[in-house]
């Protein structure tokens, strides 16, 4: 504070909260003869809780407190002040309150003294405090480090100065939770780490994997422990090399096969080892890989499984030749997988369409798969299929005669129509005519189609005036031409459709 403090407001803050004027009131705020005056005047139990617990409260008061008070708190305050003389705390360090020893044994003011003297406590909880004392010292902390007590010698751990020898000696501890708290503390040097991994004992290699971060050559020595439990929990966080990689993939163990096949990088080698290997959940396994290589899956597609095989048809990343390989067999399931991958290649979906039953047929038009390369044979047999999802796949077809666009732009189902009217390849006279139709999706699609096609033909005679206007007589007598042929298609039309 500022201002000059004011005896009465200064009384007020103390007897509403010692402890919170203690906060209030910074070191060197309150002038000495005001601190006086008050422990004079007043002796009350607040004020004499403040004055204990003040770092600016003369050592002539605080004797003075100690000689007349016998309450704990203030005793505990006492013990706490970094400017109560030595004897006094040497004398707390032997009262009959643990309270009160504890808070000898915390604060940062002990002397070596007072520290020899509680670290034969009785109590286990005050030793605890001192072990936690940053202020004590090596002497102290090799004392506290053979105490019989187990979180007495765990409070070591919190000590932000705690002798390396000490450290190292509580990382070997007897007491498994002492031990595990020493190689779990974040002071553990990597050095250290790699000593104990190195040492192929479970508990320790076990509580190493627990830190968050593990430094890669203790991983490595930990991939190695004899102990499967540690193993199995090591590899999957290390990067492995290749080396590592080959020499994993040939482990006796089937679970740390395993994960190596579940490595992100696996090179084509260690592909071909696991991809011979006598266990079919290993190959099952590899077949799910996300950089499966092409002759990997060729050897698994050679072993006939249909664990693999399926588990092939559901890799996305399966090789483009590979998925070609099992759509080539003809079988139906395969193809219908097949049929759920995403963006499937034109020569994939080429050879669905030539191999595919009804059933898988109607597989690709649920799914919504583009079949604009569907071959002619398979379009015409289609476009007399009872189920109007098989017309309306079959209206997609690039390879349709004019015939059988005219015969299904009339078909009763609006979703061939539609197709028909989406189609690239329709004739402008069947788009006019499906500008007309019934169902208000095909006539916005025709009439979106023929809107397309008067821009472009504009756009067209727009380019051509630009780059060649001479030539325009020439365009004109083209058009004619257009409109003429465009006359006998009309007819054409309507003689196939047998609208007269």
């Amino acid at each position: 504070m500022d201002e000059p403090i004011n005896k009465a407001t200064l009384l007020a803050q103390i007897l509403a909260d010692p402890k919170a004027a203690r906060k209030a009131f910074r070191p060197g705020t309150i002038p000495v003869q005001l601190i006086r005056e008050i422990a004079a005047d007043h002796a009350t139990y607040e004020v004499q809780l403040f004055l204990a617990g003040y770092i600016d409260t003369p050592s002539r008061i605080l004797e003075e407190l100690f000689a007349k008070t016998s309450s704990t708190e203030i005793l505990a305050a006492l013990a706490e002040n970094q400017r109560t003389p030595k004897t006094i705390l040497q004398q707390l360090a032997r009262h009959e309150r643990p309270e009160v020893r504890c808070a000898v044994a915390g604060g940062k003011a002990i002397s070596p003294q007072t520290a020899l003297i509680l670290s034969e406590d009785p109590d286990a909880n005050v030793r605890a405090t001192l072990a936690e004392n940053s202020a004590i010292t090596p002497r102290v902390q090799t004392i506290l480090s053979d105490d019989p007590v187990p979180f007495v010698r765990a409070g070591l751990l919190k000590s932000s100065r705690l002798d390396d020898e000490i450290y190292r000696a509580l990382c070997d501890d007897r007491d498994i939770t002492v031990q595990a708290k020493a190689l779990l503390a974040p002071r553990l040097s990597a050095e250290i780490q790699l000593q104990w991994a190195d040492t192929d004992e479970l508990f320790p290699q076990l509580v190493l994997l627990a830190r968050k971060q593990v430094p890669d050559p203790v991983l490595e020595s930990l991939c190695l422990s004899t102990h499967r439990e540690v193993q199995l929990q090591a590899i999957p966080r290390k990067n492995l090399s290749a080396d590592e990689m080959l020499g994993f993939a040939r482990h006796q163990d089937i679970a740390v096969r395993a994960l190596v096949c579940r490595q992100e990088d696996l090179p084509a080698i260690v592909q071909q080892i696991l991809a011979n290997d006598s266990e079919p959940s290993i190959r099952t396994q590899l077949a799910r890989h996300p950089r499966l290589s092409h002759e990997t899956a060729l050897k698994l597609i050679s072993y006939g499984d249909p664990e693999i095989i399926l588990a092939l048809l559901q890799n996305p990343a399966a090789p483009a030749a590979a998925v070609a390989v099992l759509a080539e067999t003809q079988d139906q399931l395969a193809l219908k997988f097949l049929t759920a991958r995403p963006n499937p290649s034109d020569e994939l979906i080429a050879i669905i369409l030539e191999h595919a039953d009804d059933d898988t047929l109607y597989h690709l038009a649920f799914r919504g798969v583009p079949c604009h390369g569907m071959s002619a044979p398979v379009a015409k047999r289609l476009s007399d299929h009872p189920l109007p999802t098989l017309r309306a796949l079959a209206a997609q077809s690039r390879q349709l005669p004019i015939a059988i666009i005219a015969k299904l732009s009339n078909d009763q189902s609006c979703a061939v129509r539609l197709a028909i009217a989406q189609h690239p390849d329709a004739p402008e006279a069947i788009l006019q005519q499906l500008a007309h139709d019934a169902d208000a999706a095909v006539q916005d699609a025709a009439q979106h189609a023929l809107q397309q096609r008067a821009n472009a033909a504009r756009q067209r005679i727009m380019a051509q005036q630009h780059n060649t206007p001479e030539d325009a007589p020439a365009d004109n007598d083209a058009a004619n031409a257009n409109e003429s042929s465009g006359g006998i298609l009309k007819r054409l039309i309507r003689k196939v459709t047998g609208e007269g």
